[in-house]
């Protein structure tokens, strides 16, 4: 979109410092990226300071800056002046949104969240213009930068909400004023910041005040439902058994992929365990609202390719490896060993698992409990990585074959030597371990029968 500088200064309130440029191309937070005539928002962040890079924004062409810092420097473009940029940068967002009359399903919720949003894209493509994030952006930077780069013509803006922090959900909710609006499950996630389940659930909650439309969540999620009673909005459950959307006679396949029927619709998927399930209800549930045939949808999901590093299924010289490098908590690890459980493989069952980040005072609680889950499971080799991961390793070294490494690197080198043709591998773990480097690693070799 093109950007007048009234509207710019009616969005955030800004002063005007200096003017040269009337008129941008579009909104950029990147100095390294930012195309000629572009208004360049200077983010300013616990490690980095965008200021700084004032002057390398204008010499790549940018028409004006946001910022809200004083500066002495002479610069070649628009200068506005605001008093928090990130702050400016979410106005930036929401005036478009509501200019353009944009319709919204935004997503939010403790695992599950993009892959319920891409799936949801995948089965509204054929019928909608629609716009998703490529990554994951989902935070106060990527969410508005989502919205910043909406088509004209797009008919559904999907979004993404993650937070760690209390005031979050809100100040994005705001932002996305979403017309739909979906909580994927409450599970311990982020306790640094959260501390509690209850905490949890009333933030995730925030995002119902600026629903318009309807509310999706699961039938037991703890908390939700009181939690949501007070708005006056459309709301549609979900779940295994109860809910208003269910799974309906729930079988497996051989590569543990769920076969199901919703409303007397049968579905079946192509990813394995019960979180695709999750999401093609709420993708079913987002179907209903907006009209579109139930029998058309599942068969739309029926093709759904899963998205890369969220519980997938690869096979690769007589090896299978499960790659779920995304990210990692509790619940998520439990999903990844139900896989392992039930999957079929002629080899032995390996699990590569990585520590857990921001689980706060309870990391060693959870870490060994996941340690206990893991003893009384079919995998038969362990292999743990990082320092809060030998919490896990001392609740199973006398029960199975287990090591504990510090690096992604250890592991490759174990891994070379213990797996054989035949064997399954489930490589999980949070982003900051790389764990995604491992599945390569392993996808490389050369097995031995």
């Amino acid at each position: 979109m093109k950007w007048k500088l009234q509207e710019v200064l009616t969005a955030t309130k800004g002063e005007l410092l200096q003017v040269k440029t009337r008129c941008f191309s579009g909104v950029s937070t990147d100095s390294r990226t930012v195309k000629e005539g572009e208004l360049f928002i200077a983010l300013k962040g616990k490690s980095f300071d965008a200021h700084d890079f004032l002057s390398q924004a204008f010499s790549r062409g940018a028409g004006g800056a946001v910022i809200e810092k004083d500066t002495q420097q002479s610069f070649p473009g628009t200068l506005i002046k605001v008093k928090d940029t990130l702050k400016a940068l979410g106005e930036l967002a929401s005036y478009l949104r509501q200019k353009r009359r944009i319709k919204v399903i935004m997503v939010t919720g403790s695992c599950g969240k993009t892959t319920t949003r891409e799936m949801i894209k995948w089965t509204l493509s054929p019928y909608f213009s629609v716009h998703a994030p490529e990554k994951n952006f989902n935070n106060r930077v990527g969410l508005p930068l989502t919205l910043l780069s909406t088509p004209e013509g797009t008919d559904w803006v999907i979004l993404e909400g993650g937070i760690n922090q209390f005031g979050e959900m809100e100040i994005l909710s705001q932002i996305a004023s979403p017309d739909i609006g979906i909580i994927t499950n409450i599970y311990p996630v982020h306790l640094q910041g959260l501390k509690t389940l209850k905490q949890i659930s009333q933030e995730k909650a925030k995002i119902a005040q600026f629903t318009s439309r309807a509310i999706i969540f699961p039938e037991n999620a703890p908390y939700i439902k009181t939690l949501l009673e007070p708005y006056p909005l459309r709301k549609i459950t979900f779940g295994l058994e109860k809910g208003d959307f269910i799974a309906e006679g729930l079988t497996f396949q051989e590569n543990f992929t769920p076969e199901f029927k919703v409303k007397k619709t049968h579905v079946s998927l192509s990813i394995p365990g019960y979180p695709p399930v999750y999401a093609a209800l709420c993708t079913m549930a987002v179907s209903e609202i907006i009209a579109l045939p139930l029998k058309e949808v599942a068969k739309r999901l029926s093709i759904f390719p899963g998205v890369e590093g969220r519980l997938q299924l690869i096979k690769s010289d007589g090896i299978e490896v499960l790659n779920d490098t995304y990210n990692s908590n509790p619940q998520a690890m439990k999903e990844v060993l139900k896989i392992l459980n039930h999957i079929r493989c002629r080899g032995k069952k390996v699990l590569v698992m990585g520590e857990m980040k921001e689980l706060g005072k309870k990391e060693e609680f959870y870490h060994r409990q996941l340690g206990k889950h893991i003893s009384r499971s079919f995998v038969e080799t362990i292999i743990t990585i990082g320092n809060l991961t030998h919490f896990t390793y001392e609740e199973i070294k006398d029960k199975k074959e287990s090591y504990f490494l510090h690096s992604t690197e250890e592991a490759s080198s174990l891994l070379r030597k213990i797996l054989r043709r035949g064997d399954i591998v489930a490589i999980k773990g949070s982003r900051a371990l790389k764990m995604e480097a491992l599945v390569n690693d392993v996808l490389s070799l050369n097995l031995p029968a």
